[in-house]
């Protein structure tokens, strides 16, 4: 296993931990969820914007490998338009059940595509995306879409998740995974029956 694979697995771990908000929203209501989010980012870009600033603190988190990409060295990490995704996503909709299927899309769908796309991922069709890589998020996307959804609405919930998760990169896929696939959703479920 080399480096950038180790990597990839400690910064789709901390990924994983996005479960917590699920598990709050699952439990608690609209308000409370909203709020509690908006707690998380304001810690969250205020210690960003302290690391910024901090040649030691940037530097001394530099040296741990997976924490921060190289990418995100100089500028705010991922972790805020994942958090920010994820608030203006409970604040827009409000069908609980298809927000909470969307949000386990990008939290599985997108760690199982880099994780695979990373170790055994050797088609490389759009950018640094690879087809393995892909084809394993649609399909954790569309078991975990089945089982809540009927056949159709689990089919064009992944189908919508893969797009996402290869094309919408600026500012990040997790913060546009969460948004567009609870909208395309909640479109769909105004349009034909989405429940088996």
């Amino acid at each position: 296993m080399n480096k950038i694979q180790k990597n990839e697995i400690k910064r789709k771990f901390v990924h994983l931990l996005s479960i917590i908000y699920v598990i709050c929203y699952i439990y608690y209501d609209k308000i409370i969820t909203l709020i509690g989010l908006a707690i998380v980012i304001f810690i969250v870009i205020v210690f960003e914007n302290i690391r910024l600033k901090s040649k030691n603190i940037n530097n001394f988190l530099k040296k741990i490998d997976g924490f921060y990409r190289f990418n995100e060295i100089n500028k705010f990490s991922g972790l805020i338009w994942t958090l920010l995704g994820s608030f203006i996503t409970i604040l827009l909709f409000n069908n609980k059940h298809i927000i909470i299927v969307s949000f386990l899309y990008f939290i599985f769908g997108d760690a199982s595509a880099a994780l695979i796309g990373v170790f055994i991922g050797k088609h490389k069709i759009f950018k640094k995306k690879s087809l393995e890589g892909s084809l394993s998020c649609f399909i954790i996307c569309f078991i975990i879409g089945f089982y809540f959804f009927n056949f159709k609405f689990s089919l064009i919930g992944a189908i919508t998740a893969v797009i996402i998760e290869m094309f919408l990169c600026k500012p990040n896929d997790n913060f546009w995974m969460q948004i567009i696939n609870t909208f395309v959703l909640t479109l769909l479920s105004n349009i034909i029956l989405w429940k088996k």
